[in-house]
């Protein structure tokens, strides 16, 4: 329940306590829609249920994004500026779901939470690991405005630069072996 006091009264208590001096304050979707759901669900049985129970993945997308929405209510309440949100959709070499997966699954329950921030000026910055360059005309699409960690060993980043320039800020790109 968002609206429980042990989950909402922190992010009333921590705005309150959060320094005005020009620094943003920000609200965290962790784990957003796709590890979520594999968390409460399994990745391999999600994986599985697209296919044979897919009603019950969608019941599940829904429920894990309402839970979000009620969050994003409270932080508009406060004032964030910027919400983080993330899945991790790419693997080494390339996306972890094929497009169809991305766009008819995930993209319609993102774009629920995406639609309560971007009318209020709200920057959403999206955190995925792997690569997922197929994935950034649908990023920015979506409306992203910054993404991280852009990981430099599994993407091009030339290309990822070429894709976004003027379009998505980028936030990483240094290789942990670094």
């Amino acid at each position: 329940d968002p609206d429980d006091e042990r989950i909402c009264g922190r992010i009333y208590k921590m705005a309150k306590e959060f320094p005005r001096d020009g620094r943003f304050l920000s609200g965290s979707h962790r784990e957003t829609l796709w590890e979520k759901a594999y968390m409460l669900v399994g990745m391999e049985d999600l994986m599985t249920y697209l296919y044979t129970e897919p009603g019950f993945v969608r019941e599940v997308f829904h429920r894990v994004m309402d839970h979000h929405l009620g969050i994003a209510k409270h932080y508009l309440a406060v004032g964030v500026e910027i919400a983080t949100m993330g899945d991790d959709l790419g693997t080494q070499l390339g996306p972890l779901l094929g497009p169809r997966i991305v766009n008819d699954w995930l993209v319609p329950e993102y774009r629920r939470l995406f639609q309560v921030y971007k009318p209020r000026g709200v920057i959403i910055n999206f955190h995925s690991c792997g690569n997922i360059l197929s994935m950034l005309e649908t990023f920015m699409e979506l409306g992203v405005d910054v993404l991280n960690p852009v990981q430099a060993t599994a993407n091009d980043l030339d290309e990822v630069r070429r894709v976004t320039h003027g379009r998505m800020a980028l936030s990483g790109a240094v290789s942990t072996d670094t």
